[in-house]
């Protein structure tokens, strides 16, 4: 502070205009800052260039310059292409459980025993009634008119029940079960529901029976009594257990998801299934019964021809179809405790125990073929255009899929459509809940000529709290557009209203504010 000081006083005394020469002294300054001064007024007025102002441009273009890849996510469940979930058809207390959790078990293998010694006591009731009718007819007296009679009966009532047969069987076959074909008479039928790991089995019996059925139908208008009725009638109920067995398929596959198919014209196809089985059902029956008949005329008249007498051949035979009726229900009785599975694979859930008392229809274990797996998602109406058959899935952000089959209508209940996603990865378990990456090709000119949903990139955009508003350019200036908002797709987002495919916009709206002046260029 002293320095300053001590400066100050010398400047003081340079400058003192008491003195001659500090008053020269000051009035050189004083010249000097007025010419200074001067200059810098004189050089700042002759500087007459303006600053360049820059105007600056942002890119523009309608909905159909828009192009690029979006992905969008969703949530899938893996599951078994072939699984069982086995329930109890009757109850009573768990004796044994002869299966463990994670073990690999083979079709018809026996997951679980009920107590059974009633049932056992009633088959071994049944067995000795039956037996001892077989033995009454067998030693019936019967003459040899009436066993000839009885056997003409017999072969007459044969070449009904199989004209019947082909009646019943060509009808389910062409009215009900042929509703599922796309060409049944094709070497391919073509099935039209989603069969699963069926759809080969569906398609190779319907072609086998395009040349079985016709020549069944010669075969039984040619039928005399002549003929051999015991072939014919086995080749009857071959053919109705086929059909049988094709019907039990289709109505297996509508069961995998009954709500599927509802709204479609496929809603009430499992119902009359179930009506056309029972009518197969009771074609076997008849057709059992009377290859029995007709094996018991034969047999009577065997014996009559060997010097039998007269007897009431007919309440001989009525006894021993009643006792094998009692035997066949004793049997079925008794194989409702024994709890098998219908398909090979590995035990995936297991929920009763050894002591366990259960009701009809309790869930007793899941069997399922691990090593077939497919993943079900489901997506929103205005998605499935995004996506088709044979699309490529990232599954866990990590694994390869592919997309095998979409169904061809929207479930009613959910409001969804279900997708099936084939994978080889090793690491998905049946059960798995997994992320699913879907990517999609944007094509501004199909959504257009498609009316697609409008897909804007997200940049387009400036959000609000509700919505949002997206910039137009007009005479140079930028103008903002409200709009309404759809689901925002991976790097874009739907617009439902506030502009139109022929509007152009500004494709990247950040840091731009209403009024701007810029320069507009067309990609």
């Amino acid at each position: 502070m002293s320095v300053v000081m001590a400066v100050v006083r010398d400047l003081l005394t340079y400058f003192n205009p008491r003195t001659k020469r500090g008053r020269i002294r000051l009035a050189m300054l004083v010249v000097v800052c007025i010419v200074g001064l001067r200059f810098i007024i004189s050089a700042s007025s002759n500087d007459t260039t303006e600053p360049v102002v820059q105007t600056p441009t942002v890119a523009v273009g309608t909905i159909s310059d828009i192009s690029g890849a979006s992905d969008f996510k969703l949530i899938g469940t893996v599951k078994a292409v072939d699984q069982a979930r086995i329930q109890s058809e009757a109850s009573g207390r768990i004796v044994a459980v002869n299966v463990a959790l994670g073990e690999q078990v083979a079709a018809g293998t026996v997951i679980a025993q009920l107590e059974n010694a009633s049932q056992r006591a009633a088959l071994l009731q049944a067995e000795g009634a039956y037996e001892a009718a077989q033995a009454a007819a067998a030693t019936s007296d019967i003459s040899t008119e009436s066993a000839l009679t009885a056997q003409l009966n017999a072969k007459r009532a044969a070449i009904t029940a199989t004209q019947n047969a082909y009646t019943t069987v060509s009808g389910v076959l062409y009215n009900t079960v042929d509703t599922i074909y796309a060409n049944p008479q094709a070497a391919i039928p073509g099935v039209r529901i989603d069969g699963g790991s069926q759809t080969s089995t569906l398609n190779s019996t319907r072609v086998g029976l395009q040349s079985t059925l016709p020549a069944w139908q010669t075969e039984v208008s040619t039928l005399t009594t002549d003929s051999n009725l015991a072939a014919a009638l086995a080749t009857a109920e071959s053919n109705t257990r086929t059909v049988l067995g094709l019907v039990d398929t289709i109505i297996a596959v509508l069961s995998n998801d009954p709500d599927e198919y509802a709204g479609t014209e496929f809603a009430s196809l499992r119902s009359t299934l179930l009506g056309e089985r029972s009518t197969l059902l009771a074609t076997l029956a008849t057709l059992d019964n009377t290859s029995t008949s007709l094996e018991q005329a034969n047999d009577a008249v065997r014996q009559a021809q060997l010097g039998g007498t007269n007897g009431d051949v007919s309440a001989a035979n009525a006894a021993v179809k009643q006792a094998l009726g009692s035997l066949r229900a004793a049997q079925a009785n008794y194989n409702k405790t024994i709890i098998t599975t219908p398909i090979a694979g590995v035990v995936n859930t297991l929920e009763v125990d050894a002591g366990d008392f259960i009701s009809v229809q309790t869930p007793i274990a899941t069997v399922a073929n691990n090593n077939a797996l497919e993943i079900t998602t489901f997506v929103g109406e205005r998605d499935r255009a995004r996506i088709s058959v044979g699309q490529s899935v990232l599954v866990d952000g990590t694994e390869p899929g592919v997309i095998s089959n979409i169904a061809p209508a929207i479930n009613p209940t959910t409001g969804k459509i279900e997708v099936k996603i084939q994978s080889e990865s090793e690491s998905l378990q049946n059960g798995d809940t997994v992320n699913l990456t879907i990517t999609s090709i944007i094509d501004g000119d199909e959504a257009v000529e498609n009316n697609q949903p409008m897909l804007v990139p997200l940049t387009a955009v400036k959000f609000t709290a509700r919505d949002g508003f997206m910039f137009t350019v007009e005479d140079g200036q930028l103008v903002a557009n409200q709009v309404e908002l759809g689901p925002v797709s991976g790097s874009y987002v739907e617009i439902i209203s506030g502009i139109d495919a022929s509007t152009e916009f500004v494709f990247d709206a950040r840091g731009l504010t209403e009024g701007f002046k810029v320069e507009a260029v067309r990609e």
